[in-house]
């Protein structure tokens, strides 16, 4: 779950927790369940690449499952068609179902962070307010200059079973990253959301959907 950061108050649970897909971390997208044995549900974009491989695994529970035998989640689509909540930005009230789309193109968005990256060493001034998005701090400790992966071991490894919600550094270095956008498993997210590096796959050009979409395949084809 996730929390926006307070100044000195007790953190609440965001509702919209509940309707977020644990792979993407976005409101659900056309969710679906899995065949895990526990029902899981996913947007049915972050299961197609599983579709590719010879041994499917739940990103939850790490049971296999078959990727082509899914099931449309209708139950929770009528939650969301049913349900109405406000957009962290702009405060304006949406059926959940509406809530990503309306994000994505919210007026009041913070879309401060530059997305220039070069791909190669060229002769272009570059921007000084660039996010590193090279090494890391912990968000737990503020253990210092952790790329990506060892961010993920040392967090597996230190803090496994501490509680309290925390900023992930890696989401707030991106281009579309709510730098006061907190998770409550700060150590689960990371295991589910970058179990890939950002720098090794994606063009930081594109927008955040087709950013998660494309390091997720090519992780998965590596894998």
């Amino acid at each position: 779950m996730a929390v926006m950061a307070g100044s000195g108050v007790e953190a609440k649970l965001d509702p919209i927790d509940r309707f977020e897909c644990p792979v993407c971390k976005e409101v659900y997208k056309n969710p679906y369940h899995i065949s895990c044995g526990y029902n899981h549900t996913y947007c049915k974009e972050c299961i197609l690449p599983y579709q590719s491989r010879d041994n499917a695994q739940c990103p939850i529970c790490v049971r296999s499952f078959d990727p082509h035998d899914i099931t449309r989640a209708v139950d929770l689509e009528h939650e969301m068609r049913q349900t109405q909540l406000p957009c962290q930005w702009c405060g304006q009230p949406y059926k959940v179902y509406r809530l990503r789309s309306h994000i994505a193109n919210c007026k009041h968005r913070d879309v401060s962070l530059p997305k220039f990256k070069p791909v190669a060493e060229t002769s272009q001034m570059y921007p000084i307010n660039l996010p590193n998005r090279s090494t890391f701090i912990c968000p737990i400790c503020h253990f210092e200059n952790l790329d990506c992966s060892d961010l993920i071991k040392h967090c597996n490894e230190k803090h496994r079973h501490e509680s309290g919600s925390f900023v992930c550094p890696v989401c707030a270095s991106m281009p579309w990253g709510d730098p006061n956008y907190r998770s409550s498993d700060i150590v689960h997210h990371l295991n589910i959301r970058h179990r890939f590096e950002y720098d090794t796959y994606v063009d930081f050009n594109q927008d955040e959907d087709e950013m998660l979409k494309q390091a997720l395949q090519a992780s998965i084809e590596q894998a």
